[in-house]
C-alpha cells in the first residue's frame, strides 16, 4: 500500500447498558431529544420507532442530525480523546470532529435506544501497512505510531500521495 493522506473514524456505540457518566449522559439526553423531536414526523402518534418514521416520512432522517445537537458539549468536554481509541502503545489517538447516528430508538421503550458516535481524526499520513496494522504519522510530522485495524475503526477518507 502506498503513502496516502487519510482520516480515521472510530465508532463508539452507546445503549442502555452504558456504564460511564459520559455514556449515560449521551444515552439519556439523546433519548430525551428524540422524544421532543419525533412528534414532528409522527403527527398521528401511531409510529413509535425511528425506522417507521423514516419509512413514512423520509424527512425524519434529519432526526440523526437534530438529536446530535444535544450532546455537543459532552463531546467537546472529551478534549479530542475518546475512550478506547488508542494506538498500539495505549496512547490516545486524538479526534477533531464527530458524527452522530441513531441506530435504533422507540418512543415507548428507552432501553432500546441505541446511538453511535464516530470520532473522526484530522489528516494523517498513512506511511505503510503491516498485516492488520497501519503505520501513521500526523500530517507534517516525522514521528510515527501504529494502530491495529479492529472492529469499529475505518478509513473515512483516502487520498493517495503521488511522488
Amino acid at each position: 500500500m502506498g503513502k496516502a493522506i487519510i482520516a480515521l473514524g472510530y465508532k463508539h456505540i452507546i445503549d442502555a447498558t452504558a456504564t460511564t457518566a459520559f455514556e449515560k449522559d449521551v444515552h439519556n439526553d439523546t433519548y430525551s431529544e428524540f422524544l421532543m423531536q419525533a412528534p414532528r414526523y409522527n403527527q398521528n402518534g401511531q409510529l413509535t420507532t425511528l425506522a417507521a418514521m423514516i419509512a413514512e416520512e423520509p424527512k425524519a432522517n434529519s432526526l440523526h442530525y437534530k438529536v446530535g445537537f444535544a450532546i455537543g458539549l459532552y463531546v467537546k468536554a472529551l478534549n479530542g480523546i475518546a475512550k478506547g481509541f488508542n494506538d498500539t502503545l495505549g496512547h490516545p489517538v486524538r479526534f477533531e470532529t464527530f458524527l452522530f447516528e441513531i441506530i435504533h430508538s422507540d418512543t415507548t421503550n428507552k432501553s432500546s435506544h441505541t446511538v453511535a458516535l464516530v470520532y473522526v481524526t484530522g489528516k494523517l499520513t498513512l506511511v505503510d501497512s503491516f498485516g492488520e496494522y497501519l503505520l501513521l504519522s500526523k500530517e507534517g510530522e516525522e514521528n510515527t505510531f501504529m494502530i491495529r485495524i479492529q472492529e469499529g475503526l475505518s478509513i473515512i477518507s483516502y487520498e493517495p500521495i503521488t511522488a
